[in-house]
């Protein structure tokens, strides 16, 4: 081999060992922000459960907007894509009940279809908050741009683990940004839409899909 050619050959080998370092690049963020739940309405149901009598009860439910706390590990795997693990957990408190039939404690009978229920008037054991911990795997396409901003898209697959409810299969669509502030680290912005499917709670009561909107700033380092 000439010398021509053994540069050639070395430069790029150098090429694809710095592409394989980069694409191999490491990187965690810590992420916080805001999550609205889209209100929700159930099917008719009667029954007991945890000392609460349902007749022909539909519940509509309004949900509080909660804070969003999250982390995720990931790494490049190609030029402008990454792949990443997310753990995040946020309340679904409600806010107020509305709907038809009745629920009762056993000392008071609410009828539905003609009280907003307040918190504290009934479910005093808050059975129908709940917690919600998010274990996701991610994908992004990070938009190849000049500069120090670099926008991207990602989907998700995963699981939402409910509080009252159990395991249901979780979807997310996020777009975003980050800022690169030197080599190693970045701050970045996400908007994240996630649909979880509808569980059936600790009362028995069977819900439609889950809809929500997230909202996070975030501080990364790649390593």
């Amino acid at each position: 081999m000439n010398y021509r050619n053994k540069t050639a050959a070395s430069a790029m080998l150098l090429a694809l060992t710095t592409g394989a370092a980069a694409a191999s690049d490491f990187y965690i963020e810590g992420q916080l922000g805001s999550v609205d739940v889209k209100d929700v309405s159930t099917g008719s149901y009667s029954g007991t459960a945890s000392g609460l009598t349902f007749t022909n009860t539909k519940l509509g439910v309004k949900y509080d907007s909660d804070t969003f706390l999250g982390v995720e590990l990931g790494y490049n795997i190609a030029p402008n894509m990454r792949v990443g693990l997310s753990y995040s957990s946020f309340s679904l408190d409600w806010q107020a009940i509305t709907g038809s039939g009745t629920v009762s404690d056993g000392t008071t009978t609410v009828n539905v279809s003609t009280t907003l229920l307040e918190r504290g008037t009934l479910d005093d054991d808050s059975l129908l908050d709940n917690s919600v911990k998010l274990m996701m795997a991610n994908a992004y396409y990070d938009i190849p741009l000049d500069g120090a901003i670099n926008p991207f898209i990602g989907l998700g697959l995963g699981k939402a683990d409910i509080s009252n409810a159990g395991s249901e299969t979780a979807l997310s669509f996020s777009i975003g940004a980050n800022y690169d502030v030197g080599e190693s680290n970045y701050f970045g912005v996400k908007y994240t839409k996630y649909s979880v499917n509808g569980p059936k709670d600790g009362l028995g009561i069977q819900y439609p899909d889950i809809k929500a909107d997230a909202v996070n700033i975030s501080y990364g380092y790649r390593f």
